[in-house]
């Protein structure tokens, strides 16, 4: 998470800058000798960029913090005059008068553990400055000693079709599921995914508490082009239900479903994210067959609370029928010719 401040290249700006240093590094859990450095540091960066801005132009620069590893970074952007990085003035102990223009860098070298400028081009510059929190790193170890892992496992749920009504618990489950990176959009807004559960295009399979609210969630989408054919997916579930028998039950509710001949399905299909495994342990147990793989390079889906190290996604495309397939002819001839069936096998890259 990136906290940020837009201010102007204006020296009586300053306190609103070490203002939000203060707050932003005690929210990380600095404590405060460590953000009392950290104001001190990113004041004498600032007030570097400020001073060095030409005075003719009236601009706006940012200043970001963020958190990585018990690392506070603070990251000053400069879009001024470019810094010359190899000549910064050198404080000398020995002979402070006369190194006067290099006290700032040096201040800021002593107050943090790492401190460097770096090079946008056409962006401009950005000053660096880093420090390790040690009081945020021994607060995180003691709360991990002391916190009990939070578990729903054993909680009972209802689980049930859902109705028009339960649209908008369905769109923030989507949000704690994906966050706003899910690709089938009609689960971001409560209106349409309302009039689709009324008119049964999307039909979906829910779990709730006792509270009435949705931790869990699966539906059908009909195709477009057949309302034989659907997808299976949206596969949703608040992280502290992931191991929840109510995901079972919503599974085996949706399979049972599509074996209702009145609901006229005669093709299920699902498209994997080989990310999740856990997505294809269930498909390979409900009889679907794997027939294509989608080799991709976009961005992919943001699963809250599992980890991946590659941006990489990955689709396998598997299909079910739950009454089999009904015999076609595929070419018929009254004289008997060889019939030579070419499959292609597509490998698709996205850049």
């Amino acid at each position: 998470m990136k906290m940020a401040l837009k201010t102007t290249y204006q020296i009586k700006a300053i306190p609103i800058i070490r203002s939000f240093i203060e707050e932003t590094a005690k929210y990380y859990g600095a404590n405060k000798s460590e953000y009392d450095e950290l104001k001190l540091a990113t004041e004498e960066a600032a007030e570097h960029i400020i001073v060095n801005y030409p005075k003719e132009q009236q601009d706006f620069f940012e200043i970001f913090c963020i958190v990585e590893n018990n690392i506070f970074r603070v990251v000053l952007s400069n879009t001024g005059v470019p810094v010359d990085n190899k000549n910064i003035p050198k404080y000398k102990v020995e002979n402070p008068s006369d190194s006067i223009d290099g006290l700032k860098f040096f201040l800021i070298k002593k107050l943090t553990d790492n401190f460097y400028f770096l090079n946008l081009g056409s962006e401009g510059w950005q000053t660096v400055l880093e420090k390790k929190l040690l009081a945020r790193s021994s607060n995180k170890i003691e709360s991990e000693k002391n916190s009990k892992p939070k578990t729903n496992n054993r909680e009972d749920l209802v689980v049930s079709l859902a109705s028009p009504e339960d649209a908008y618990q369905i769109t923030k489950l989507a949000y704690f599921t994906y966050h706003y990176s899910y690709a089938k959009t009609v689960f971001y807004y409560p209106e349409v995914l309302s009039e689709s559960l009324k008119n049964k295009t999307v039909i979906s399979f829910i779990a709730k508490t006792s509270s009435g609210e949705v931790v869990i969630h699966s539906s059908l989408l009909r195709s477009p082009y057949s309302p034989e054919i659907v997808e299976a997916g949206a596969l949703m579930s608040n992280p502290e239900f992931r191991r929840n028998r109510g995901l079972i039950l919503i599974i085996k509710k949706q399979i049972g479903f599509c074996t209702q001949s009145e609901h006229g399905i005669k093709i299920v299909e699902s498209n994997l994210v080989t990310a999740h495994t856990g997505s294809q342990r269930v498909t390979k147990a409900s009889q679907f067959f794997p027939f294509a793989l989608k080799i991709s390079a976009h961005k992919r889906v943001e699963f809250i609370s599992i980890e991946s190290e590659t941006q990489r996604e990955t689709l396998l495309y598997a299909i079910w029928t739950p009454f089999g397939l009904e015999q076609i002819t595929l070419y018929e001839y009254p004289y008997i010719y060889p019939i030579i069936i070419i499959f292609e096998i597509k490998i698709e890259v996205c850049h």
